[in-house]
């Protein structure tokens, strides 16, 4: 049954009243392990930074692996080019060609 809230309010009550807030409000023991404004900031600056970093490399993978396939494509062309020119030449000479 709830307590009147015209009675006065006991040690006992009180020191109910302690505990159960101790549990849902931060001490100042506990705010003090907290960070400060100016450590977020710097943590957040810490993060963006390393993020810039991440993306400038990511940026460089990206474009090797671009400049790669357009390179294999060229090879690709190249390869089939020259089999071209070897069974032209395998047909002129009368060999069999192997591929």
């Amino acid at each position: 049954m709830p307590k009147q809230l015209n009675k006065r309010v006991t040690h006992k009550d009180f020191q109910e009243y302690i505990e159960m807030a101790s549990e849902v409000f931060a001490t100042k023991t506990d705010m003090k392990n907290l960070a400060t404004k100016s450590e977020f900031i710097k943590i957040k600056d810490e993060i963006l930074i390393s993020n810039d970093k991440l993306a400038n490399k990511m940026d460089k993978i990206l474009t090797e692996q671009t400049m790669q396939t357009n390179s294999y494509s060229r090879h690709d062309k190249e390869i089939k080019r020259l089999k071209d020119r070897v069974e032209i030449v395998e047909r002129k000479v009368g060999l069999n060609p192997v591929s």
